[in-house]
């Protein structure tokens, strides 16, 4: 247990000081920008307490992913790169602070940030060093659940936000869990095969909305 608590504040450390050299010294955030914890908004302006929301998302980030790795088991070695993710991180909330999203814009909000872990897949692969890639992956179920691990991983982190979102605008309205693996389906489907931006990735949101929405009417 202490193992695991020296090795999250390492990293958190190693992420504290990437925002301070990449973040705060950056000329254009001397407005300051609002942020608040794992993508909600606020008025606060940048300071100690915001990096301390930025190291919060950054090791939810790190947790969802190391238990995503153990859940969908594979006999390539699958970790979660700090570096990586500390990148999708900064770059989520710089687009924050350059106004690419205002506060309390959720889709667009969790579309860039969707967007910044597709890009940086912080989630990497390393076969095993006595196997070659015609081996290791030789059943096509093997291979299929060692590719798109980001991808899977963003659409299953994302749509949880969605959910949350939808369950507390109609609380009485369960969603069925045949629904969601189809719409977790879907997202995955579209994240592997379709050009992504920002842009296309909050009118996908949009439409995840509508149609769970529409399943529990």
């Amino acid at each position: 247990m202490n193992n695991t608590v020296n090795r999250k504040e390492f990293f958190k450390a190693q992420f504290e000081k990437r925002v301070h050299a990449h973040f705060f010294s950056t000329a254009s955030l001397s407005a300051k920008p609002n942020l608040n914890d794992a993508m909600k908004s606020s008025d606060e302006q940048v300071d100690a307490l915001s990096l301390e929301k930025m190291s919060t998302l950054f090791i939810k980030l790190i947790e969802d992913m190391e238990h995503f790795i153990e859940t969908n088991g594979t006999h390539a070695d699958a970790k979660c790169s700090p570096a990586l993710l500390g990148q999708a991180v900064v770059h989520f909330f710089a687009d924050q602070s350059h106004q690419l999203f205002e506060p309390g814009d959720d889709l667009k909000a969790y579309a860039h940030l969707a967007y910044w872990l597709l890009k940086t897949k912080p989630i990497q692969i390393q076969l095993p060093e006595e196997s070659n890639l015609t081996t290791a992956l030789s059943d096509d179920r093997e291979l299929q659940t060692c590719l798109y691990l980001n991808e899977k991983f963003t659409a299953t982190f994302l749509l949880s936000y969605l959910v949350d979102d939808l369950t507390k605008q109609e609380p009485a309205k369960p969603i069925q869990q045949e629904q969601l693996s189809q719409v977790l389906k879907e997202m995955t489907a579209s994240f592997k095969y379709q050009p992504c931006s920002p842009t296309s990735l909050e009118v996908l949101f949009a439409g995840v909305l509508n149609t769970l929405h529409c399943t529990t009417e």
